[in-house]
């Protein structure tokens, strides 16, 4: 590669979109491994949450202490869990 194409793309570094949406997928995938927690710090009185196990993840009533393997949805025990986001807003007309 050369100084005026220098990105994988044969593109300029500075310029090529297609680099930065790369760095930017890199860094919203990093940003949401680090969401998940160890099931150990689920909240103690209950919530609703994204839980992992397994390769496999679904959503749980969990507490602190308890299985949140339900249905048998999920392959296995329950090792990680995440807040789940909050609603959408919608924009809704207003009647009348």
């Amino acid at each position: 590669m050369n100084n005026e194409r220098d990105c994988k793309h044969g593109l300029l570094a500075r310029s090529c979109e297609i680099c930065g949406l790369e760095a930017e997928v890199a860094q919203l995938k990093a940003e949401l491994a680090a969401r998940w927690l160890p099931i150990e710090s689920a909240p103690k009185e209950g919530a609703w949450a994204l839980v992992y196990a397994d390769g496999a993840m679904g959503v749980a009533y969990i507490m602190q202490g308890k299985d949140p393997k339900i249905m048998n949805i999920l392959p296995s025990a329950v090792t990680h869990w995440m807040p789940l986001p909050a609603a959408p807003v919608a924009n809704l007309p207003q009647p009348g």
